[in-house]
């Protein structure tokens, strides 16, 4: 680095001096023809889409907890189902064991009836594990301990279906799952302005200011040290410039074209997401008009199952008929309760998935919760 002061001269000296310089230089554009706001609008268009990919992701978790929760419903009114199936076999094997004593029955019923009985008792034991299973899964989605989990089972399962009034079609406007590639396609068209602009000229102004010290003086008198370091001399400098870059052209076509590859592909891609959710959305039509109807048949099939059983329970008593044809009344009487149950299910999840499809997940948990 040269000396800050004296001049070169005919012969070298090896004099000591001290030196000191300092500079503040400052740039402020005047005029950037739009680059700023272009910069502005990019970076909301940036928080718009990180704002949409949360609320898409919250809405997702919401309609996970709300599958688990009818999932741990149906599981409730299984155990339920169960403990039904589980009174009526210890019912038949107290009969049974009444009537075997007496010698109105052979042994072997007491046993048949027995082995029922246990893989009765099994089959509650299973369904009861699914409920505790399902509520820690509810529990982990939720931050809900899982023994605070209590699911409203005080209406029956053969309770009448409460109306949902459901959005017949896609909420475009309050969509997640549309608002989200709204939102990517929303970001890429404001990166193309600040492409744009980033590449216009600028007219810029600039200002700067420094002052120096020297041990030197001026008629090459050698001062001490510390004279050197406190600033002796000041200057300024102002200037208004005109930046443009004249060949950059080949970056900024290429920017633009991956930009508008980019935007294609998000406007592809929300085309895409439009088409998959009608298309569910239609699925799940079909499977709530289907599900309306086998549920608007169950009860006959339930109540012909109950009377059935009853029947032969009565026959049963009276001798008229052995134990397999007494058993196979109560399988046909908890297989028609399992598959009330089933069916209800299928028409809770139908409905939430149609809700959660058409952007109405909240007014769906809002009525239920009713």
């Amino acid at each position: 680095v040269p000396s800050i002061s004296g001049s070169i001269r005919s012969q070298n000296s090896f004099q000591p001096e001290m030196g000191n310089i300092g500079m503040l230089f400052s740039q402020y554009d005047l005029f950037d023809f739009g680059l700023k706001k272009a910069t502005v609008q990019n970076a909301r268009a940036f928080a718009s889409l990180s704002q949409s990919d949360l609320e898409q992701e919250q809405y997702l978790l919401k309609w996970q907890a709300g599958k688990a929760y009818f999932d741990l419903l149906q599981a409730e009114y299984q155990l339920g189902v169960e403990q039904q199936n589980l009174s009526r076999y210890q019912g038949i094997a107290t009969i049974i064991g009444a009537v075997t004593v007496s010698g109105l029955r052979p042994g072997s019923d007491s046993s048949e009836i027995n082995a029922e009985l246990s893989q009765t008792k099994i089959n509650y034991n299973l369904s009861e594990e699914k409920v505790t299973q399902l509520q820690q899964q509810l529990s982990y989605l939720t931050g809900v301990a899982p023994d605070q989990i209590i699911v409203d089972t005080t209406a029956q399962s053969e309770a009448p279906l409460p109306s949902l009034p459901l959005s017949p079609g896609l909420d475009s406007a309050h969509n997640p799952f549309l608002a989200f590639y709204n939102a990517q396609v929303n970001f890429f068209k404001a990166n193309r302005q600040l492409i744009n602009k980033s590449y216009q000229p600028k007219v810029e102004l600039l200002s700067g200011a420094w002052g120096r010290a020297s041990s030197i003086e001026y008629n090459d008198q050698y001062k001490s040290l510390t004279d050197g370091l406190g600033f002796q001399r000041f200057n300024y400098a102002v200037a208004v410039s005109f930046v443009y870059n004249l060949f950059d052209a080949v970056h900024r076509r290429d920017k633009l074209a991956v930009n508008q590859y980019q935007t294609a592909a998000s406007v592809a891609a929300l085309q895409q997401q439009e088409q998959d959710l009608f298309n569910d959305l239609q699925q799940e039509d079909i499977n709530i008009s289907t599900a309306n109807k086998n549920l608007h048949e169950m009860p006959v099939q339930l109540q012909a199952a109950k009377d059935a059983y009853g029947q032969k329970l009565a026959q049963y008593n009276a001798g008229i008929i052995n134990l397999l044809d007494l058993v196979n009344a109560a399988y046909i009487l908890y297989r028609a309760q399992t598959g009330y149950v089933e069916l209800l299910n299928g028409w809770y999840l139908s409905n939430l998935n149609k809700a959660a499809i058409t952007g109405s997940l909240d007014q769906f948990i809002q009525t239920i919760n009713k």
